[in-house]
This record gives structure tokens, sequence and C-alpha cells, in this order.
């Protein structure tokens, strides 16, 4: 079934009003929002953005797409799930205090930010696909239990995936740890001793304690290991390597 996809013109020299009136025309234009019913809870999905950087939807777009919700007799609030890797987006409370940092704020968006603490069993749902690798999808409850959702996606480059988009916004995004990690789980990186110069980065930041400097050289325990891959990310030297064969499985995994 093919998707119809709408753009609109956007200048460098536009404003913060200009784009936003643009993009009200688009949601309005499209029709997308109008699958919307009367008090329904709508899940905004979105990726709050990193600690440090700027790469997330800017949050005065969001109010746009939340009015519209709301235009529509929903209920909007904005969510996430919390990540494998270190950082403040591992757990619900920084990451709910990240999102404000970021501008994401019942202020701003005219919708509140709920970000469920995936390490309860009640904010767990388990759901059955029977997919080809997934049986049973871990997913946050919030989006399960919401009568709509609409994800709103910024385009970026993924070491694993190659790019990150609508798909992983909703098939890693919306899954629990416990979910993420069996996307993750078939991904231990290989060390290539040559390269490895045994400064430590990768076992600080390793979030499952799976690596150990031994002779200077980086040890990888692939059976604590969680597939995260942040280790790629801080590597100087690019010792550590994936099979990017693997990476298809992922994102197979992630789509189903």
């Amino acid at each position: 079934m093919k998707s119809r996809v709408y753009f609109i013109p956007v200048e460098g020299s536009d404003s913060l009003p200009a784009i936003n009136e643009k993009l009200k025309r688009l949601l309005d234009g499209s029709s997308c929002l109008d699958f919307i019913r009367a008090e329904d809870r709508v899940a905004v999905k979105l990726h709050f953005g990193e600690e440090g950087n700027t790469g997330f939807v800017n949050p005065a777009h969001v109010r746009v797409i939340c009015d519209g919700i709301t235009l529509r007799g929903g209920r909007a609030f904005l969510s996430d799930a919390n990540t494998l890797y270190r950082g403040k987006r591992l757990n619900s409370t920084d990451h709910l205090k990240l999102a404000g940092e970021h501008g994401f704020t019942q202020e701003v968006c005219r919708a509140d930010v709920v970000i469920p603490d995936d390490t309860k069993k009640e904010n767990v749902v388990s759901v059955r696909i029977d997919g080809k690798f997934i049986k049973n999808a871990k997913l946050a409850r919030i989006f399960i239990d919401s009568e709509a959702l609409v994800a709103v996606s910024h385009f970026k480059g993924h070491i694993l995936t190659g790019f990150g988009g609508a798909l992983k916004n909703i098939g890693m995004g919306c899954a629990t740890r416990e979910g993420k990690l069996a996307q993750h789980c078939d991904l231990a990186p290989v060390v290539h001793a040559d390269k490895c110069i045994g400064c430590g980065e990768c076992e600080k930041i390793c979030p499952a304690g799976a690596i150990c400097i031994v002779n200077n050289k980086s040890v990888v325990d692939s059976s604590k290991c969680i597939g995260c891959a942040s280790c790629l990310a801080v590597c100087p030297t690019m010792a550590m390597f994936i099979d990017f064969g693997a990476g298809d499985k992922v994102q197979e995994k992630m789509v189903e």
C-alpha cells in the first residue's frame, strides 16, 4: 500500500511563525489528524534530544501539532520511552528534566510530558506479534493504552540502522528497555586489538559493565553486552567493530 507524502517549502530565512503557519496548513490540508476522535488520549511520540545536542524537533512546531489535536477534540500528551545507554534519557526522572531543558513543557507545547518508568511491571505490556524474530514485543503501556498516536520524528544518522526516522521512532522508541534489548541483542562488538590503545572510554560508557581493560586492551564480555553500540561512538581509534550484516536483523526486528 502506497502512502501519500506531503512536503512544505521552508527557506532558511523563514521566521518561526512563518514555518508554524506552513505546518498548520500542512496539517489541515493533508487531513492527517482527522482520524482523532473527541476525548481520545493522543500520545505524541517524540525524541526529546540528547544532552548538549540541538538535533530535535523545535518545541514550537510541536505546539502547532498539539493545537491541531486539541482542535479535533483530542487530549495530547508528549511521551517517549527510556533508553538502554547511559545519559539523561536512561531513567524517567532525568529524562523528564532533560525534556524540560529542551523546551518541551506544558507552557510551550500546551501538552503535558509523560515519561513512564519501565522498571515497574505495571508500565510494561507484552504484545504478541508472532514476527520472524520478535514473538512478544515489550512496549511501554502508555502507548498501548492511548486511543491514538502521532509520531513526530526528525531525520538523523544512526550507527546501526543507517538513519533514524518514523520507523525507528515507533519501533524502537515505543519499546521498553527489555524490548529494546531484544532488538539489539545480536550486536556484541569485536575489538581490533591492533587499533585499541586501552584508553578505557568504552569501559566507562558501557551501561552493562560488559567491557574491561586487560593488558591495556579492551575486552568485551558478549554474555553481558546489550548491543547498544555506545562503545563504537566513543572509541577514538575506531577499534570497536560490529558485524553490520547483523544490523539488518536489528532493522527487521524494529519494523516488526
